[in-house]
């Protein structure tokens, strides 16, 4: 029988977790933690105490004021939330920031995912990609020409956040490895 994760979409995922020492029966500490939820209490995956909570809110909140700062205000978001909120995805398509290459017809936008969770699936990254229209009935796929990211250690959050040097650096990087016999031009 195939397991299913449980999805959402653009919901459920701005709650606090903490981070909680077990201990065994006989109330001698376990060396492990808890990722607890605090707003329902569900423990969301257990870990050693050289793991550091990352929140969601903090990630999306550095990501979006990085965004701000370099005047990409002009985004689609969508933040998908799997097993109770153990793991968070976030898709920004940029608007406005498409390439187009004519001599193949491809338009192709930027597109960065965040990514975090509280089970240890997942590393805290970012993603950045271009959408690539394949054919004309509206199909894209994603290049991911580069992905910063850092495990889930205390001070995680400021390392992982895009800054606008390596923002700059991947643009640059995508044009540059662009599947094209041509450069791009900005549209």
């Amino acid at each position: 029988m195939p397991i299913t994760a449980k999805q959402t979409k653009n919901k459920d995922w701005d709650f606090t977790v903490a981070q909680e020492e077990l201990f065994l029966p006989d109330g001698k500490k376990s060396g492990f933690f808890a990722s607890r939820r605090l707003d329902n209490n569900e423990v969301l995956g257990c870990h050693t105490s050289r793991y550091g909570i990352v929140q969601n809110g903090d990630l999306i909140e550095k990501a979006e004021s990085a965004f701000a700062r370099k005047g990409l205000g002009d985004y689609e978001r969508n933040i998908y939330v799997t097993d109770g909120g153990a793991k968070l995805r976030v898709n920004y398509d940029f608007k406005g920031h498409d390439i187009e290459v004519p001599e193949v017809g491809d338009k192709m936008g930027f597109r960065l995912t965040l990514q975090n969770s509280f089970d240890r699936s997942l590393r805290v990254s970012f993603a950045l990609g271009m959408l690539r229209l394949v054919c004309t009935n509206g199909m894209q796929t994603l290049e991911r020409p580069m992905t910063p990211s850092t495990r889930h250690l205390p001070r995680s959050p400021k390392r992982a956040t895009p800054t606008p040097r390596w923002l700059a650096l991947a643009s640059l990087r995508s044009k540059a490895s662009s599947p094209c016999k041509t450069k791009p031009t900005l549209v």
